[in-house]
Formats: C-alpha cells, structure tokens, sequence
C-alpha cells in the first residue's frame, strides 16, 4: 500500500473533533528541512482572528478537507496569528517569501519576538537550525505562491503534499492561464525559498517531464466511469469491486468471474490519467473454487465426500449429501476458513438437518446506504453483524 499523505491545500475546509470550524489559510515550513510544522487556521466564527495549529493536531488531510484531533473549545485556545508579527505584507499584495521573519526581530503584541512566539507556539525550538538564522528558518505559505522556473517562467503553488511528520514530498503547481495545467514537483526540484517566490531548479520547458496531478477523487471516478464504458466488462457486478486510491496510488480489490476481467480492470487502471501505480488484489471466482476444494480434500471428514463448489463473485455454495450433521458442520467450517472466500451458503443435504432459507440469503448492504420500512425511512445504515462461522451478514445497525 502507499505511503499515508496528507494534502494541506490553503482554502480547505478545516474540521475539528466536533464540527467545521473554518479554512486553512497559511502554512507554516521550515525552510532548510522543507518540513510543514503548522498551519494558520481562519476560523468560521465572525471577527475572529486566525489561529496557529501545530501539524501534530492534523488527523488527516485531504483535496477538499483537513481534520483535526481537536475540538472547537480547544482551537480556542491556540495563539492568534497577527501578519505583522511574522513580516506578511497587507492583503492583496504578493509578500515573498524572504520577507518572512526575515532581517529584523519583529515584536508581537506581548513585546516578545515574533521568532520567539512561533517557537512557543509550536513547542520547538527554533535553535534546531544549525546553519542559519532562527529568523530566516520559518517561511510562510501561502494559496497562489509563486514557483519560479530557471529561466524566468513561473507557475502557481496550489498544495502541498507532506508525509505525517510534515516532510514535504511534492509541491502541487499550475500552470497557463486560460489553459491550465497541474503538476506535480518534487521536494529535490526546489533551490530555495527565495524573495520573490519558491525557486526551481527546472526550466519552464522541462514541465512537461513531471507527473500529472489529480485527485484521488478524480482518479476514482474516472477509473469506474472507463470500466463502465468496457463492453467486455459488462458482466461484472461493480458493487463487487472496490477501487480504493490513496496518493494516486490505485488498490483494486474485490471479485471478478475470470481471470482476464481482472487483468483487464487493471490495464483500465493504469491507463487512468494521474496514475501513479496500479496493486490488483481482484480476486477470480476460479481461485475461491480451488482454494475452497482444497481445504475439503485436506480434511479427513470431508475428504472424498460428494460435495460440489459453486462460487460465484466470492460467494461459495455448497450442495451434495453427506452421511450425518457432524460433516454436514465440517463442510461449511472448511469452506468459511479460506481467507479467500466472501460469505458461505451451505445446501448440501445431510439426515436430520433442515435448510433455513434465512440463512441462504446473500445480504451484503454497504455502510451508509439508505434503510426503508414499507412506509418510511428509517436511518443509514450504520454497521453490520456478521456470523463469524459463514461470513454473511445476519443484523443491521440503522442510525
């Protein structure tokens, strides 16, 4: 699986513990270790100051959102961030980023340096910079910072993309103006932050060696719509199928009938545009068979007994006769222990053993979908019961 990577986009919407409390508006990096130590949160509330939020508060971080391990009456607390204590020139106005904490301590509202209020804020100290000024260790970032290219060109920083320690791995820039283009650059690609802007060390014309950017959303959506657009791929039942990706990196999970449905989802996957890699963990109704059969021929109870395996999109169903209950039991158990299979359906006929039709249904509801009685809703739902022994669902939680 991917690395876990938070998206800090200025502009995303801030959630705490208990709610939306406002969106992200600054971003504090250290400069020399090109790592996010904080962010500078506008609050919702009217007239309020924003504050700073060290990155250690930040639960996850994605495209559209941001959450927080805190609760509003803690974001409460945290210390206001004032531009002028850290050199940000008024709005409207392009502030590089050398102008930040840069040349003169500048002094907050307390009397105390802003270097200072920082390093208090955070609860590091800023002395951890071996090779340069406390003050020009810190650098602000902001929504629309400018990515200068070596030979004069310039792009438009949308987000960053940071590992879970705050380590920037890649830079999100656009490019054009009336056709726009995004892009993803790495950290190594970065010189320094300058006075006018984040320095590059490519050139405008080598743009187009770097990655596409696109959300994972996006890569999601456009990977389901192609497999919906496949003829040859009518046959399966999407609701089988989970594609899960995470920092452009595609898990394709669930079953499929053949084997060449699944390699060919995965060829759909990796022609998606914004892919980075493609894991197939699609599993074939042809291997839950064998696997299935396996573990019947290697238990003595079982072994030899006329008893058939039908699977179908994981599903195992049993049928056959069998002498007494106790194999009638064996059957089911060696069936339901192959990590492979989805739910078992045992029909298989043994004396003194009657099949409940309750227990032959295949329910599989997915979390959060809509729950009705004949004359009303009734909820979401909220979780699923599910009978260890066969795998399928047995009770809903409705909220």
């Amino acid at each position: 699986m991917a690395e876990s990577r938070l998206e800090l986009k200025p502009g995303a919407l801030v959630i705490a513990g208990d709610g939306s409390c406002g969106n992200l508006k600054h971003l504090f990096v250290h400069a020399t270790k090109r790592r996010v130590v904080a962010l500078v949160v506008q609050r919702d509330q009217p007239f309020s100051r924003p504050v700073i939020v060290p990155l250690t508060q930040v639960a996850e971080a994605t495209h559209d959102e941001i959450r927080l391990h805190i609760s509003h009456s803690q974001m409460a607390v945290l210390p206001r961030f004032y531009p002028r204590c850290y050199g940000v020139v008024g709005k409207g106005r392009d502030y590089g980023l050398g102008k930040v904490l840069n040349g003169t301590p500048r002094s907050g509202r307390n009397g105390r340096p802003a270097s200072g209020m920082l390093s208090a804020h955070l609860n590091t100290p800023l002395q951890t910079c071996t090779h340069e000024s406390p003050l020009t260790a810190y650098v602000l970032v902001r929504l629309g910072q400018r990515m200068l290219y070596r030979d004069g060109g310039s792009a438009h920083m949308l987000s960053l993309l940071v590992n879970p320690c705050g380590r920037i791995q890649h830079f999100v820039v656009q490019h054009g103006r009336f056709v726009k283009q995004t892009f993803i650059v790495p950290t190594n690609r970065v010189e320094q932050f300058g006075p006018h802007g984040i320095q590059l060390s490519l050139r405008c014309a080598a743009r187009s060696e770097l990655l596409v950017y696109r959300s994972d959303q996006d890569i999601a959506a456009d990977i389901e719509h192609a497999l919906w657009q496949r003829e040859t791929l009518h046959e399966i039942d999407h609701r089988a199928i989970e594609i899960i990706v995470r920092n452009g990196v595609v898990d394709l999970r669930g079953y499929v009938l053949r084997p060449g449905s699944r390699d060919l989802i995965e060829q759909v996957a990796q022609a998606t545009r914004g892919v980075r890699a493609v894991e197939n963990h699609l599993v074939a109704d042809g291997e839950v068979v064998y696997a299935v059969s396996q573990a019947l021929s290697n238990d003595p109870r079982t072994r030899g007994r006329p008893v058939w395996v039908h699977v179908q999109r994981g599903f195992v169903f049993l049928s056959g006769e069998v002498p007494d209950g106790a194999t009638h039991a064996a059957v089911a158990d060696d069936a339901g222990s192959v990590p492979l299979v989805r739910g078992v359906i045992n029909q298989v006929r043994a004396p003194g053993i009657a099949l409940d039709e309750a227990e032959q249904r295949v329910l599989q509801p997915p979390i959060g979908r809509e729950v009705y009685s004949l004359d009303m809703q009734l909820g979401h739902v909220e979780r699923v019961v599910i009978n260890p022994a066969n795998r399928l669902v047995t009770a809903l939680v409705v909220h």
